[in-house]
């Protein structure tokens, strides 16, 4: 089965692999290893798929970020894409032991993904919300899901205040990888935040219903919730508006 390895542009490793891939680029095909960079066309790539699917022992170098917005093609090969982009292990084996440990005493989980840092600026800090607008949804949500049992998991780059949340039952912890947060938000049964590719490809990777907040927003159904299918699109239509 073969293994893919997805790495942050800016990292050790990241840096490493790019300068073998270089080397690889000047001496194309040879019997290690194969270029072959993705470009999604309107039909799908079934092309890459057969190539994946034949060779066991190559190395794939692969280059596929701009195509994140080919919309079509996304949609018609992301089962495909959805393979391809498991994280690793360790990542994978924290979210999971953290949401089944959740699910043994609760119904539905809901994840929260809190995101500040640079939305504080980020087009005016249309985005940047403090924990009483978050708290605000939460409980909404759980109105709503009566008479289930509720846990929100909070999934966050920075320290959470708990205390903020004691009107509901609230899980947080940052002992896991960026990749392993993405995981374990799509374990979870439904997901909000702001508008955010984060949990954009949490949603796609397992097909969670999503749904973006705002400031002044109300959620008075779980219907407002929907998959993303592929960037900027959920299963009901184009994100055009953060509600």
């Amino acid at each position: 089965k073969n293994k893919i390895y997805i790495y942050n542009a800016d990292t050790y490793r990241a840096r490493i692999l790019k300068k073998i891939s270089l080397f690889f680029l000047k001496n194309k095909n040879n019997f290690l290893a194969k270029v072959f960079p993705i470009t999604m066309i309107e039909k799908g790539n079934n092309v890459l798929q057969k190539e994946l699917k034949s060779y066991k022992n190559r190395v794939y170098i692969v280059n596929a970020w701009e195509q994140r917005i080919n919309t079509s093609a996304l949609i018609k090969e992301n089962e495909f894409i959805r393979q391809l982009i498991l994280p690793e292990t360790k990542s994978k084996k924290i979210a999971e032991e953290r949401i089944v440990s959740l699910r043994n005493e609760f119904d539905k989980i809901v994840a929260v993904h809190i995101r500040r840092g640079d939305y504080k600026t980020f087009l005016d800090g249309i985005y940047y919300f403090e924990d009483d607008i978050y708290l605000d949804k939460m409980k909404q949500i759980n109105k709503l899901l009566i008479p289930s049992k509720v846990m929100f998991a909070i999934f966050s780059n920075e320290k959470i205040e708990i205390n903020n949340f004691e009107e509901i039952n609230v899980s947080f912890n940052n002992d896991n990888t960026p990749i392993g947060d993405m995981w374990g938000i799509s374990l979870c049964d439904y997901v909000i935040g702001p508008l955010s590719t984060f949990s954009m490809w949490a949603s796609f990777w397992r097909k969670v219903p999503l749904l973006f907040i705002h400031k002044n927003s109300e959620i008075n159904s779980m219907e407002m919730f929907s998959p993303i299918i592929a960037q900027d699109v959920q299963e009901k239509g184009k994100v055009t508006n953060c509600i």
